[in-house]
């Protein structure tokens, strides 16, 4: 075998190798002429009814991205009572013991802050949490 047969083999299987790589890990050009992987890169944007969970004095997503109608749902699986009140005053749950649960519908696109009364505060201050409504 010649050396530049050799030459042109190795180049084929390292550029096979490497396009393997870039379509196993998802690497492909952006649509905007950026090279792919820079900027922010998009939330995942739900709708329906969603969960929230109340636990370990956390909110389990802390954020989400939901379409406009969506209902969050928090649910309490803690034996400590909860409260989930919005930074602005648009909901206000009671105290939630462990089962129990409230919901809000989301009908207006915005950014809509909350917490837990006794274990956080406005403006994401310990237990608290950010949901977004998109259109």
């Amino acid at each position: 075998m010649s050396n530049s047969s050799s030459l042109a083999n190795t180049f084929l299987r390292v550029s096979t190798i490497l396009l393997l790589a870039a379509l196993l890990y998802g690497c492909k050009p952006s649509s905007n002429g950026e090279p792919a992987g820079t900027g922010t890169p998009s939330p995942q944007v739900f709708s329906g009814k969603l969960n929230v969970i109340l636990q370990d004095h956390k909110f389990n997503p802390s954020r989400l991205t939901i379409r406009a109608g969506s209902t969050i749902i928090w649910i309490n699986r803690d034996p400590v009572f909860y409260t989930i009140v919005s930074d602005t005053g648009v909901f206000r749950s009671g105290l939630l013991s462990v089962g129990q649960l409230f919901s809000f519908t989301f009908d207006n696109p915005g950014e809509y802050s909350y917490y837990c009364q006794d274990n956080g505060g406005p403006g994401g201050e310990g237990m608290s949490g950010v949901i977004v409504v998109v259109p």
